[in-house]
């Protein structure tokens, strides 16, 4: 085995370009692989430090809605559990986000949208478990030196806007000690002042407490206008039974509308919530491996047919088929060892680049995370390196056991090698029909599971795929046989050369094919969705002006617009009628996180909404005569599994209240849906948080502009035919404390988002065509190599140079053309698959099917393009090789 060794070692340090084709293959796929995963697991390790570090060994958490809830409940729950000792540690807190602006951010990255801090209120003599987990900062006193790391408590809880900065955030802002810092929550500014440095010395608190403004719990009610009013209670409690006997106590304490549940319920929730965007990521990042995966086939395949005449030999001379198999293998293992290595390297540059798209993704969906830090994790890179490994060994393994069991005597019979590849295709495309179907059944019976019906998904790709070697043999074979004008003799000498080598050429065209197919179906599905959100806001935006309190932070439900604010918009000239809409987030136990919307109703708006489930007339009727019928979007009517007329239930000021489902809206807005109600309900069972965004309807005379500029600024409109002095159509936050979009402004920032969300998976998309492009080129570089005593003897016959450029380019057209017109069928297949069963099935949105002509035209352009390319190098080595040294070899 030793001498096999060296054998094997000498034969890939001879043929470099062949190995260093292979290691790119498998190490772009890993990086791939490996990037997404590191990512992934960055954002959520960083919503895991931001939620539970600095509440240090919480283990269950009192909370309201997203409005807050009355801070009597905790002198409440001092008092009755006084008589009931157990209860560890209990600390009131009061937090939200908050921008710094644009002016002040320090960073590049934050000169756009500003930097986001996370408000933390605290009563530093409750929240024992952050004084821990800050090594005693809170043990100063009057006069304590801040800037030596202690804190001045006195000034901490007496001087307006204190705050408190780890050195990190402060460094980042600028800002020294008794420095301002000014800020902005929704449509108000306020103003900080850094009292003193936090600097623990735990590793894990430093982390938590990036981006976290420390404030008195005071002065997070007052910023935040939660007057009164606590955001949640933190708790720590005993394991077992006492700590059960607690948790009954401490409910019989709590009003309705307030919960005590698990501290880890919250995370686990937010991380169901990102589950099917990260789990779709990862399906797509394991494309670029199988498309590796298909390139090592063919690295393995051809270095054993380049050897078939040495592993005869041995084999003639006593060496046992284990052993050949063993060289095989073991050479595919340190090739995806070594791969695998690289793609380690690679995966980490991508996956901090990735990781920002990642964030944004889940900031403008999901919820806000006010810092985000790239983690390297080892489990990760343990995965990318089994993956890789794994890879290379099941791509090697059909030609080690081809290797292994060919006897001596056909080693040197072409003949036998490409008919053995010809039974091969037979029966991959027998086992691709298979695996097609099998996938077929998976899908249609997995009616709601996410990873059953990607596996499906991908058993129906590797289906199409293991079926495209012997069509291709077979067509190009008939194209070869019959002269055709159009193609030439050139073009009838490429068919028959791809087909007579379709042991390389086969699996080749298959990656490229499946790579082209998939970007065909992302870009259909991408098309297909964006017209779809599109017409949505068409129908949904009836509004001439939609009001908001200014923010860069999407997805927040407790931002309110003041009541006069309100009136003073009402009475404007040129206001016609305006709509509100009231939000709260009501979280319960176990459950996704229930987003509630109080909205005012009339028929004319009514008439604007897209039922899936229910008609106008019905609806209406219902939501008339009764004050539990709510309105679902098909998000959330299609995760909790609801339809109309059936009830479901939600925790509200009343306590526990059951809803009856009028009507099922379309609406692409959230993956996670929204419950609607009329406002009168939704003021009875949820109180009356404010008003978070105005719909403006104006008279047919009305100046826009104008009506705009009046709003925003807090003026009166000035009078018809004169416009006020700059005002736009802008979509960025102004100064004021209101913000007035345009419905068709409105629309272009919603589309916006779109594109940044679905950016990532164009990322991926060209990864895996880079991949499948290196199939392509190494297939190639094998024709080289193996034809390379044919081409010479074409050459010495009278073959020039360019007619030699004309052949190549026929063989590498019919493969990029082959592998086009394969892909056409698959990518509207796989776009039909994702538009109606892998989106619903992820996010529960349904849409229409848009198949356009510009995917396909760019898939055989792309195809054609990258095998054209692939075959330069090649042709220009081939165009250079002296036909005399080349016969002179044989």
């Amino acid at each position: 085995m030793s001498l096999l060794g060296r054998a094997g070692r000498r034969y890939h340090l001879r043929h470099p370009a062949q190995f260093g084709l292979a290691l790119a293959g498998i190490a772009l796929g890993v990086a791939v692989v490996v990037a997404i995963d590191l990512a992934n697991e960055s954002a959520t390790r960083s919503f895991a430090v931001a939620t539970d570090a600095t509440a240090g060994r919480v283990t269950d958490q009192i909370a309201g809605d997203s409005n807050g809830f009355d801070e009597a409940v905790f002198a409440r729950l001092r008092l009755g559990t006084a008589s009931a000792p157990g209860v560890r540690a209990s600390a009131p807190v009061v937090e939200d986000v908050v921008v710094v602006p644009p002016a002040q951010s320090g960073a590049p990255a934050d000169r756009e949208h500003g930097r986001i801090l996370r408000l933390l209120g605290v009563d530093p003599w409750s929240e024992v478990a952050l004084r821990r987990s800050l090594g005693g900062a809170f043990g100063g006193s009057a006069g304590t030196n801040a800037a030596a790391g202690g804190i001045d408590l006195l000034r901490f809880l007496t001087l307006p806007g204190a705050v408190l900065l780890d050195r990190a955030t402060a460094k980042e802002l600028g800002v020294a000690l008794d420095g301002r810092i000014g800020i902005q929550v929704g449509g108000r500014r306020a103003e900080l002042r850094l009292v003193g440095i936090l600097d623990p010395p735990d590793a894990a608190a430093k982390e938590a407490l990036r981006r976290v403004a420390l404030v008195d719990i005071a002065t997070a009610q007052e910023i935040l206008e939660l007057p009164g009013k606590l955001t949640r209670i933190d708790l720590t409690l005993p394991e077992g039974e006492k700590g059960e006997e607690l948790r009954r106590d401490i409910r019989a304490l709590l009003p309705p509308g307030v919960r005590l549940s698990r501290a880890s319920s919250r995370p686990a929730a937010l991380e169901q919530m990102t589950r099917a965007f990260r789990f779709n990521l990862r399906a797509l990042s394991l494309l670029a491996l199988l498309c590796g995966t298909f390139l090592i086939y063919n690295t393995m395949t051809f270095s054993v047919v380049q050897r078939r005449e040495l592993f005869g030999r041995l084999r003639a001379i006593g060496v046992r088929r284990g052993e050949i198999l063993s060289l095989v293998l073991s050479e595919a293992a340190v090739l995806g060892l070594v791969g695998s290595v690289l793609g380690l390297v690679v995966g980490v540059v991508l996956g901090r680049g990735l990781m920002t798209l990642v964030l944004q993704t889940i900031r403008d969906l999901y919820f806000t995370l006010a810092a985000g830090s790239f983690a390297i994790s080892p489990l990760s890179l343990a995965k990318g390196v089994a993956l890789g490994v794994g890879a290379a060994l099941t791509a090697a393994l059909p030609a080690a056991l081809e290797a292994a069991r060919t006897a001596p005597r056909t080693t040197l019979l072409r003949s036998e090698l490409e008919s053995g590849a010809r039974d091969l295709a037979r029966k991959a495309a027998r086992l691709g029909l298979m695996a097609a179907v099998a996938g077929a059944i998976v899908l249609a019976l997995a009616t709601r599971s996410l990873p059953l019906s990607l596996g499906g998904f991908f058993l129906v790709l590797v289906g199409y795929s293991l079926v495209v070697p012997l069509v291709l043999a077979r067509g190009l074979r008939w194209i070869g046989s019959r002269p055709r004008r159009g193609i030439g003799l050139f073009g009838r000498m490429g068919a028959r050369a791809v087909a007579a080598s379709i042991s390389r050429t086969g699996i080749a065209v298959a990656a490229l094919t499946l790579a082209v197919a998939v970007s065909i179906g992302i870009a259909l599905m991408i098309g297909s969705f964006r017209r779809t959100v599109e017409i949505w806001l068409d129908g949904a935006l009836q509004g001439d002006l939609y009001v908001s309190t200014p923010t860069q932070i999407p997805s927040r439900a407790n931002l309110h617009i003041p009541p006069q604010a309100v009136e003073r918009i009402r009475s404007l000239p040129g206001v016609q009628r305006i709509n509100t809409l009231r939000m709260t987030l009501v979280e319960s136990p176990g459950q996704l996180p229930a987003r509630v919307v109080g909205i005012d109703l009339d028929r004319q708006s009514l008439a604007a909404f897209h039922f899936k489930e229910g008609d106008f007339a019905a609806v209406w009727k219902e939501l008339s005569e009764t004050d539990d019928a709510a309105i679902l979007t098909e998000p959330f009517a299609y995760r909790r599994e609801l339809h109309r007329g059936d009830h479901f239930e939600l925790d509200t000021h009343l306590g526990r209240k059951s809803f009856r489902v009028a009507g099922v809206n379309y609406d692409y807005g959230s993956d996670q849906g929204v419950a609607m109600l009329p406002v009168e309900s939704f003021r009875k069972y949820f109180g009356d948080p404010g008003v978070a965004v105005l719909a403006v309807f104006a008279t047919p005379q009305a100046d826009l502009l104008a009506l705009k500029a009046a709003i925003e600024s807090g003026d009166p409109v000035p009078p018809a035919g004169t416009h006020a002095t700059g005002a736009s159509d802008a979509t960025d936050a102004t100064e004021g404390l209101l913000l007035a979009q345009s419905s068709r402004a409105l629309k272009q920032m919603s589309v916006e988002i779109f594109d940044r969300t679905f950016r990532i998976t164009g990322v991926l998309r060209l990864l895996a065509i880079a991949v499948a492009f290196l199939g392509i080129l190494a297939a190639l570089a094998a024709v080289e190599l193996e034809r390379g005593r044919e081409f010479a003897v074409m050459r010495a016959q009278g073959l020039t140079r360019r007619q030699l450029l004309r052949l190549i380019a026929a063989e590498t057209g019919w493969m990029g053309l082959a592998a086009g017109l394969f892909a056409l069928p698959l990518g509207a297949l796989l776009a039909a698959l994702m538009v109606h069963v892998i989106n619903r099935r992820s996010f529960g949105w349904s849409m229409d099917l848009l198949l356009t002509p510009r995917p396909f035209i760019e898939a055989m352009a792309l195809a054609l393009g990258a095998a054209l390319l692939a075959g330069l190098i090649p042709a220009w080595r081939l165009g250079r090789t002296d036909p005399a040294l080349a016969l002179k070899l044989e």
